[in-house]
């Protein structure tokens, strides 16, 4: 029995385009939490049915982006596409975007919904939300 061909990889691209989307006005993205505590994760879904973690610095601006899933199922993790001809560092998908981008980005998260609470008895917002966050690749044993 073979197992099913695992999606591609996102591109950081892909991801600073979804998060420019995201940035217009217009847009609509659910967060998982209040931004009432400006440090650590933050984990967003776009109109466009991307999740998206990004981190929050002290000061409650966006520092990098630590995971993102496509709605096809393909995934990007940080430190999955470097520079790898130049530095090796990271391509991060937040400093693709322009200055006027990445500020709008935050004013639009200011404004931004929260997923809602599953109803029902034993019902968890994180069982709602874990079938939404991007699932980790199974690794292969090597023989």
């Amino acid at each position: 029995m073979h197992d099913p061909p695992l999606p591609e990889r996102c591109t950081a691209q892909q991801i600073a385009d979804v998060l420019a989307a995201t940035a217009q006005p217009r847009s609509r993205v659910l967060l998982d939490q209040p931004l009432s505590d400006p440090e650590g994760p933050l984990w967003l879904v776009t109109d466009r049915l991307w999740s998206v973690e990004l981190w929050r610095t002290a000061e409650g601006h966006l520092d990098r982006t630590l995971s993102a899933r496509s709605p096809d199922g393909a995934t990007w993790q940080r430190g999955c596409q470097r520079h790898w001809t130049t530095s090796g560092e990271v391509i991060e998908p937040l400093q693709l975007l322009t200055a006027e981008q990445l500020e709008a980005l935050e004013v639009r998260l200011q404004e931004a919904a929260l997923l809602p609470e599953p109803e029902g008895p034993g019902a968890s917002a994180l069982v709602f939300c874990d079938r939404l966050r991007p699932k980790q690749r199974p690794r292969r044993r090597s023989a």
